[in-house]
């Protein structure tokens, strides 16, 4: 759960969500209001994950210039990005 006073509790905002389903329960509508506001939370923890990744200093260089093996021979780690210095590395869960 994120506390930043500046920020409308989660389950205040879910409390004022104006849609509903017809003919839905009241036991439906509170069950939907505390998910919605766990949702709140999670978009607010994801983004307070993100600044902390944002704010994380450089990492450690890398201790030699790594050869690899290509389709057009040899090419060294320092030539595979031209002029960036960042390597961002991203997993796509399938």
């Amino acid at each position: 759960m994120v506390h930043d006073p500046r920020l409308t509790p989660a389950t205040e905002l879910a409390a004022k969500n104006q849609m509903h389903f017809p003919n839905e329960s009241q036991e439906y509508r509170r069950a939907r209001n505390a998910l919605l506001a766990e949702e709140i939370d999670l978009r607010r923890n994801i983004e307070r994950v993100a600044e902390l990744r944002r704010a994380l200093p450089l990492g450690g260089r890398i201790p030699e210039d790594y050869t690899f093996q290509g389709p057009n021979g040899q090419v060294h780690f320092s030539q595979l990005f031209g002029d960036k210095d960042t390597l961002v590395k991203r997993t796509v869960a399938r």
